[in-house]
């Protein structure tokens, strides 16, 4: 029988030859003999085959070693041979990255997976698996992690097309696999409107009749911000008209009046990507109130070459408007 000594992972097969000696010199291969029986000393270790095609090849079952042992007649003579079979654990025989394609925007991250199709008909999760490295075709558009913590999470660089591949040197061999992921344009994140109120400071507030403009921001997935105010698909809204109002013309979009004394919240509404965001803002509205100016120029002198300088006092009203003191 050949080989004599032979090893096959769990799972895997091998191939034995049984080879017949003849008294003239002559070697004649009876492996596919009908006469000619295989068997394993144990079958829980190895398997061997006795059907018609198959004959001799020997399957690994679990870790351990076994004889492999064949037998029968030759030209009408009984005859014997064995030979030994060591089966080890399962191999890696192929990789197979999930999803195979994927797509994520720019500064977002998208998590792949890597199963090891083992000898045994397993498949193994092997994302994190030291031996596991991750590749991108073009970090420019998008990297991959191999730290411990996220291995193999893309993050999104810039809009485009990549590979990301899993691979593995087992068996004396490279095995890999490989998933496409697309990087589109960055999306909106969150949203925040301000100015908003400070502990120091008690803000925003105006008095009845009085204007404030308030500022909306739009955080993108990149980190990016971007001033979104004024957009078109940007709609302001006031909680209680009543007290204070807010403006959705293009020209003062954002602009929030105030019509009666209390505290209500001004919100902005970002509609993008099929999702909405929104943010407000608590507005107090004051009583109206008066202001007063004064100018002391009793310590310099109001004489320059000799000219005489006025000095021009502005206040403005409560309906908007500049008055000179």
């Amino acid at each position: 029988v050949t080989p004599t000594k032979q090893s096959v992972p769990v799972g895997l097969n091998k191939q034995f030859s049984a080879i017949a000696q003849l008294s003239d010199g002559k070697a004649v291969d009876v492996t596919g003999y009908d006469s000619i029986n295989w068997s394993s000393s144990n079958e829980d270790i190895a398997e061997v085959s006795n059907d018609l095609g198959s004959k001799g090849l020997v399957t690994g079952i679990d870790v351990g070693s076994a004889n492999v042992s064949v037998s029968g007649l030759v030209n009408g003579q009984f005859v014997y041979g064995t030979a030994k079979i060591k089966v080890t654990e399962a191999v890696v025989e192929s990789l197979e990255v999930t999803p195979e394609t994927e797509s994520v925007p720019v500064g977002l991250t998208k998590s792949f997976k890597v199963f090891a199709n083992m000898s045994d008909g397993q498949k193994i999760d092997v994302t994190n698996d030291k031996a596991i490295s991750w590749s991108s075709s073009n970090s420019d558009i998008a990297s991959i992690s191999n730290s411990n913590k996220d291995k193999g999470t893309a993050t999104g660089v810039s809009i485009g097309n990549v590979t990301i591949t899993a691979f593995v040197e087992a068996n004396g061999r490279e095995i890999k696999s490989s998933a496409t992921l697309n990087v589109t344009p960055a999306i909106a994140m969150s949203l925040n409107v301000s100015p908003k109120p400070q502990q120091s400071l008690d803000t925003p507030q105006i008095p009845t009749g009085w204007d404030k403009q308030f500022k909306a921001e739009v955080t993108m997935s990149d980190g990016s911000i971007i001033d979104v105010s004024k957009a078109s698909n940007l709609y302001w809204s006031s909680e209680d008209p009543n007290i204070a109002t807010v403006s959705n013309n293009a020209e003062d979009k954002g602009l929030s009046t105030g019509v009666a004394v209390g505290e209500v919240l001004i919100t902005a509404k970002l509609l993008a990507n099929d999702t909405a965001l929104e943010d407000s803002v608590a507005l107090t509205i004051t009583p109206p109130h008066t202001l007063s100016v004064s100018v002391f120029t009793e310590k310099y002198t109001n004489v320059v070459h000799g000219t005489t300088i006025y000095y021009l006092g502005y206040f403005r009203s409560l309906m908007g408007r500049y008055t000179t003191l």
